[in-house]
């Protein structure tokens, strides 16, 4: 039964105990540097550490994914404008831990 002055559309469940979930936002970032194991990034926003992140790296009309873990973060360093310095470790695809 719905309560007087309910404008909700659908049914509400209640949360039994905790629940998580991840919220993903987009942040633009500047390549610094990078290599065949990973690469370096300056960001506005800092991401912690081990965590995993989604890179898309555009080039022309291409666009790339690539899933890549946080191996370290360096405070805002001035001569970055200030960004936070982030260390990404590239992960495998999943084609390449089938070989």
């Amino acid at each position: 039964m719905r309560a007087p002055g309910d404008r909700r559309k659908g049914p509400r469940l209640e949360v039994v105990g905790p629940l998580w979930g991840t919220f993903h936002r987009s942040v633009p970032v500047r390549i610094v540097d990078a290599s065949a194991l990973g690469v370096l990034i300056a960001s506005p926003v800092r991401f912690p550490e081990d965590s995993i992140q989604q890179l898309w790296i555009n080039v022309g009309e291409h666009q790339l994914k690539i899933d890549a873990r946080v191996c370290h973060v360096r405070s805002a360093d001035p001569r970055h404008g200030g960004e936070q310095l982030i260390g990404l470790e590239y992960l495998p695809t999943a084609s390449e831990l089938s070989q």
